[in-house]
């Protein structure tokens, strides 16, 4: 104990001698200033010249795929999403992502065609389940149709893209692009400034695309890499492009993702960008057909009876045409330029025998007669045609009864009338057993 007491001497006289020598007093920090917040300027950011003011409202509907497990969020859309909405196009999102059980091909082809009755436009984000033959015709039918097509790609997500775009000879190679020389911070963060003459790139000065891989293909190129912009696969390779038109003019591709989010959408003319691509989108020319009733109808539709009799059924077709966008409502005559109904028995045909023999459709004593099919037996029949000009969608259904002609009706409803369809915009039904004669044949 006596040594261990000695030892603890030792320690404090040598610890106390050290703070002697080396101590110069306490700390005193100085007194602190209180900011005077009424001096403080934060700093403005004015609007981004690419950023527009009001813009036209359309009417049309924008499907989104979600149907083959695409890669992003809706989230990382929003500056898109909100310049479509802002045109008055309805979002649609196609698919369940959060399904348990992956749809077979079958199953995605019929949903995807079911799907393309009612769209405008199409957008392809980052497809994960490959594109297969069937819906491939289905989008190629679509595009055909004037709808339009945009596929996004992106080499830093996992993605099946080129199963779509190879169809309309588009590829999106797997490097990605670079330049050491100029960069946003990271060499594949690249600037962008020659572009060619085109809608989709009126109005832009420079963009910035932060993960972009290169487009081969015999598609036109709207943006063009720099000199110094470098693929880390094609090496040698010039006149590299991230983003393409078809020569339709109908499908546009582009090869980066990640300049939609919104974290930077706003860099360079990069949300200009994206307004552009949602004018391209929400101008669509899409010729819809008799199968796609009744998405042909854009706005308000009125519902003619040409023969009084039909007033259940007329009742019927307006409670089918209803919805939150459309105003339906009964009218006693036909408004040359608006959309309309007209729905009666084949003896009250003169207020659309004109539009019928336009569409190529005669009506004889005991026949319905047209270029697409032989002659039908008016009796126990009835007749859909859509007439398409100047902007306006009549559509004409017309039967010999009223049991056949709420039978009509009904196969519009559920569906089934797209089996009776000698044309486009033609359907022809037997919607009642013949009469046998009196000999039994």
């Amino acid at each position: 104990m006596r040594n261990l007491g000695i030892v603890l001497l030792v320690i404090l006289l040598f610890t106390g001698g050290e703070l002697l020598i080396t101590y110069r007093g306490w700390y005193s920090p100085p007194p602190l200033r209180a900011p005077d917040l009424s001096e403080l300027r934060l700093p403005t950011y004015p609007t981004p010249p690419s950023i527009r003011g009001p813009v036209e409202e359309r009417a049309g509907v924008l499907l989104l795929d979600t149907l083959h497990f695409n890669f992003f969020f809706e989230g990382e859309m929003e500056p898109f999403l909100q310049s479509i909405a802002q045109r008055g196009y309805q979002v649609d999102f196609f698919g369940d992502r959060l399904a348990l059980k992956i749809p077979s091909a079958q199953e995605r082809r019929t949903a995807l065609e079911a799907a393309l009755r009612r769209a405008d436009s199409y957008v392809v984000v980052l497809p994960f389940l490959p594109f297969e033959a069937g819906e491939i015709d289905l989008v190629q039918k679509f595009v055909a149709q004037g709808g339009k097509l945009l596929v996004v790609s992106d080499p830093t997500r996992p993605n099946q893209t080129n199963s779509l775009a190879s169809a309309f000879g588009i590829n999106f190679e797997t490097d990605y692009l670079y330049n050491v020389r100029e960069h946003e911070t990271n060499y594949r963060n690249v600037f962008f400034r020659d572009f060619a003459r085109d809608d989709l790139t009126q109005g832009l000065d420079a963009v910035v695309l932060y993960t972009a891989s290169s487009i081969s293909g015999s598609s036109a190129p709207l943006i063009l890499a720099d000199a110094g912009t470098r693929s880390s696969m094609r090496e040698g390779e010039v006149a590299l492009t991230p983003m393409v038109r078809h020569p339709s003019g109908q499908v546009v591709a582009i090869s980066d993702f990640t300049f939609m989010l919104p974290t930077y959408s706003g860099g360079a003319s990069n949300g200009r960008l994206i307004e552009n691509l949602a004018d391209f989108l929400t101008t669509s020319t899409r010729r819809f057909t008799l199968t796609e009733f009744p998405s042909f109808f854009k706005g308000d539709v009125d519902i003619v009876m040409t023969s009084r009799q039909a007033l259940a059924e007329a009742t019927r077709m307006k409670s089918l045409l209803a919805s939150s966008e459309r105003d339906v409502r009964s009218a006693e005559l036909a408004e040359p330029q608006k959309d309309t109904v007209f729905i009666g028995l084949y003896e009250d045909l003169a207020p659309v025998r004109p539009l019928l023999r336009a569409g190529g459709i005669d009506m004889t004593d005991s026949a319905i007669e047209t270029p697409f099919a032989p002659p039908v037996d008016k009796e126990g029949s009835g007749v859909v045609y859509l007439d398409v000009r100047d902007g306006r969608q009549a559509l004409i259904v017309l039967a010999d009864t009223i049991p056949n002609l709420a039978a009509l009706v009904q196969q519009i409803e559920s569906g089934e009338f797209r089996k009776g369809l000698v044309a486009d915009n033609v359907g022809l039904y037997q919607l009642a057993p013949r009469p046998k004669s009196p000999s039994g044949g």
